[in-house]
């Protein structure tokens, strides 16, 4: 079998951290299965990945699927990482070696690490950093046995010399012990990409020099042979081509290499420049390579990009070579696949479309691979519109026959990471890829018959569950019941179904919890049967549970004496709630005494608290007299920022007001200005910078353009009579700097999914007197279509309401209260707004 693993090498620059032979941990443990890689042997799967529960931190963790049915305890390898490890595996007999990057410090420099197992993956070493005396930056790309010889590949930048350079480093040993880092290749570049394959018990190393994308370059092949001796280097293209993005395949003595060509040509437009896919070949064992060809590229594409996975390979007298064609017909993008197969050691190719074609979005993308005679592809593309779930179709191709696709995921409702990975032996065929987005999900299947049925898809993840990973309904009680059951207020749960999206709150007659549609909340509101304020109370109730049970109240609290108050409110769905408070505790001290009997006082001390609540009952943060955090049991001043609510965005943003202006130019251009109210400010106001809907750059100039300057609302923070509310005492706003970065909230509104779009949140200083902000923005116009009307589309967490001119004919003005996609600033829902309007004359 025919084994490969690819690298792009991006030197980075760190300070020197300290030399240990052991990986940085950290005890913290962001949600998410990433990375997955797979190894096969037979029936049996080697899977390792990246396995976290904090944004910074993961594991490595591995485990064996026996049969496709049986999966083997999970493994943890590296017990707390400190950085993102991309892990590699090679399985050889009962030998299974890991490899990925980590760093021996919190601030140290990258580092290649190694694990092996002897046992068939049943147990393995303490993971090591390999060389030991490691002064440099170090990068991992490979792992292979060869007899009893572990070659460990990666790159290597030299503080000295400012060079970059590919490396391998050896063990006679099984992994015990490696010998220090032999050079193969030395472009003298901070950017390197090689591909390493196995063919029998010769190991291939394929690497360019990387020069500019419009320069030509060359591209360098060596060996390593099964005695151990390192060949000469073999200038594959002779610096004749530019080089991007090379693979090969080998087959014996043949090796066939293909990468893509920039290309200048001269048409009735002038110079113009494209991609073209090339391809040369070598029967010698890649002594000498044959002139190279260019495959020829539908000339209604526009270009040649590259193309996701492998897409080299060769068997027998079979080769095949793919790439990814693109299209504009000026409104849509489109890719297609092309497959050039040979069926003569790659003299001759007829060239087609693979079926897989007609599965693809404009966002799908297919991998492919090859075992023995047999080509295999999965094309991973969305379905159930606007939930946009995952669909995995796998195809097979022999003897010029396609089989007819099936999607592995079948009805499952999940997304599915970039790049899955598929490995095959024979007939068997083993599937592997990151699941729901954030979450503990790595889905795995298993095919004993070349593909024509997959089974059951499970879950590798220990930390997942059949909820978050399969989209499964949980089976919770109505909520009058859960309370009956002794579930606490803010605590009962709804149904999740996203095609509903439930809203826990409390009936107004009885206050009882309640979870009703989105679609209705707002009716029930209006129509006074659920409380206005209901998910608000629920945050208290969850509040005082809290106090309850935390540590300083456990010791000595009077429950009588607790009393709490909502200070503000950021009013999303479920609200973020800031509430005042204070208990009584109580101190007994024994008072020295001669006689028998010991005296005792007891005081009573008054303790205040501030509680931040999302989400109903997640408490983010609580202060005890401004200076104890009760959440992470120490002084506020020792907790680092990350550990607080600064990351989250808790202003107390009530509502949105779009104001629509008038016809400023012959272009029919109209100013927008959006305004953000917050109420009972504290301090501090949140900047969100919600924006219409789909104003790119490719719109400009037609939906939209920038307004001139004369007509242009820049930032402005206001108090309720115009007057500046901004605080410089605390931060200076000449030194304050708002990202610029954009974020999307995706939302399903009824049948259609829409893309809110904000600027990043912004937390701004607010004068302690003020305590109603307004915020104004509006940097862009909007322009009609031909017929002179204006479609805003507008969404944001908030209420809104929109403020047209007079001479407005209001078409529609739709509103209307949404279900996210996933959590975002702690909301679950958002509102919509479309707007559809015409100037009268």
């Amino acid at each position: 079998m025919t084994q490969e693993i690819i690298l792009a090498v991006f030197v980075i620059f760190f300070s020197f951290g300290i030399t240990s032979a052991e990986a940085y941990h950290n005890e913290k443990t962001s949600r998410g299965s990433n990375d997955p890689n797979i190894a096969v042997n037979g029936n049996d799967a080697y899977v390792v990945w990246l396995e976290s529960n904090h944004p910074s931190f993961g594991d490595v963790y591995f485990t064996k699927v026996i049969d496709g049915k049986t999966i083997q305890e999970s493994i943890n390898i590296t017990n707390g990482t400190s950085f993102y490890p991309r892990p590699q595996i090679h399985v050889y007999g009962n030998n299974v070696y890991l490899l990925w990057e980590d760093r021996n410090s919190e601030d140290g420099d990258d580092q290649i690490f190694f694990a092996k197992s002897n046992d068939d993956g049943k147990t393995f070493s303490k993971p090591k950093s390999i060389p030991q005396n490691n002064q440099s930056i170090f990068r991992p790309a490979s792992v292979q046995q060869v007899n009893d010889i572990v070659y460990v590949f990666g790159s290597n930048w030299d503080r000295a010399t400012k060079q970059n350079s590919i490396i391998v480093m050896t063990s006679n040993d099984f992994g015990d012990t490696f010998s220090e880092p032999t050079v193969v290749f030395n472009h003298e570049q901070s950017d390197q990409e090689i591909t390493v394959k196995m063919y029998e018990d010769t190991i291939y190393i394929l690497s360019d020099d990387r020069n500019d994308f419009d320069e030509k370059g060359s591209l360098y092949l060596r060996k390593i042979l099964p005695n151990g001796k390192l060949t000469e280097i073999v200038n594959v293209n002779g610096g004749k081509t530019s080089v991007t993005h090379p693979q090969f395949a080998v087959f014996e003595e043949n090796v066939y290499v293909s990468w893509r060509e920039r290309v200048f040509e001269k048409g009735d437009g002038g110079i113009t420049e494209r991609w073209y896919q090339v391809f040369t070949k070598s029967h010698d064992g890649g002594n000498t390579f044959d002139e190279i060809i260019t495959f020829d590229s539908d000339p209604k594409s526009i270009d040649t990009v590259g193309i996701e996975g492998d897409f080299v390979f060769a068997h027998n007298d079979s080769v095949y070579v793919l790439w990814k064609s693109e299209y504009w017909d000026g409104k849509t993008q489109e890719f297609k696949i092309y497959l050039a197969y040979s069926t003569n050691k790659g003299k001759d190719f007829i060239t087609m479309q693979v079926p897989l074609n007609e599965k693809l979005a404009n966002q799908g993308y297919i991998t492919t691979m090859l075992e023995e005679d047999t080509l295999y592809q999965i094309a991973i593309i969305k379905k159930n519109p606007p939930y946009d779930d995952a669909a995995v179709y796998f195809t097979s191709k022999n003897d010029n026959v396609y089989s007819v696709p099936i999607d592995i995921l079948k009805d499952i409702q999940t997304r599915v990471g970039w790049m899955p990975k598929f490995a095959a032996d024979k007939n068997n065929i083993h599937f592997v890829t990151e699941g729901n987005n954030n979450k503990n999900c790595l889905l795995y299947s298993f095919s004993s018959n070349k593909g024509q049925s997959f089974g059951e898809v499970i879950n590798l993840s220990p930390n997942g569950s059949d909820h978050n990973c399969f989209g499964k309904k949980l089976d919770n009680k109505a909520p009058i019941k859960q309370v009956s059951l002794g579930i606490e207020l803010s605590d009962v749960q709804c149904k999740e179904d996203r095609t509903v999206g439930y809203i826990l709150s409390l009936r107004e007659r009885d206050s009882q919890p309640v979870c009703v549609s989105a679609d209705s909340y707002e009716e029930l509101v209006n129509r006074g049967w659920l409380l206005e304020d209901g998910q608000e109370l629920l945050s208290l109730h969850a509040a005082k549970k809290f106090i309850q049970s935390s540590p300083i109240f456990l010791s000595a609290g009077d429950e009588e004496s607790i009393n709490l108050d909502i200070v503000n409110v950021r009013k999303t769905i479920p609200p973020i709630v800031t509430i005042n408070g204070t208990f009584v505790v109580s101190n007994v001290e024994g008072i020295p005494s001669d006689g028998p009997f010991q005296s005792v006082i007891e005081t009573h001390e008054t303790k205040n608290i501030t509680i931040q609540i999302a989400q109903i009952n997640k408490i983010h943060s609580a202060i005890i007299d401004g200076e104890w955090d009760e959440i992470n049991q120490d002084y506020v001043e020792n907790i680092s920022k990350e550990n607080t609510f600064h990351e989250y965005s808790p202003g107390p943003t009530s509502r949105i007001v779009l104001e629509i202006g008038d016809v400023i130019n012959k272009r029919g251009m109209i100013p927008i200005t959006i305004t953000e109210i917050s109420e009972n400010v504290r301090g501090s106001a949140t900047f969100w910078q919600f924006q219409p809907l789909r104003h790119d750059g490719d719109n400009r100039g037609k939906t939209w353009d920038f307004l001139p300057e004369s007509h242009r609302q820049g930032w402005g923070f206001f108090d309720e009579n115009g007057n500046d509310a901004w605080d410089d005492s605390k931060i200076p706003r000449d030194r304050y700097g708002i990202p610029a970065d954009g974020h999307r909230y995706p939302m399903f509104c009824g049948d259609q999914r829409v893309n809110g779009e904000s600027a990043h949140p912004s937390g701004i200083p607010i004068k302690p007197d003020v305590k109603t902000v307004i915020i104004k923005s509006g940097q862009m116009g909007y322009l009609p279509d031909s017929e002179g009307v204006y479609n805003i589309r507008y969404g944001s967490l908030f209420e809104t309401d929109v403020e047209f001119p007079d001479n407005a004919k209001i078409i529609e003005n739709e509103s209307m209260l949404c279900i996210m996609e996933n959590i975002r600033e702690d909301a679950t829902h958002a509102y919509y707004t479309n707007l559809v309007f015409k100037f009268e004359e």
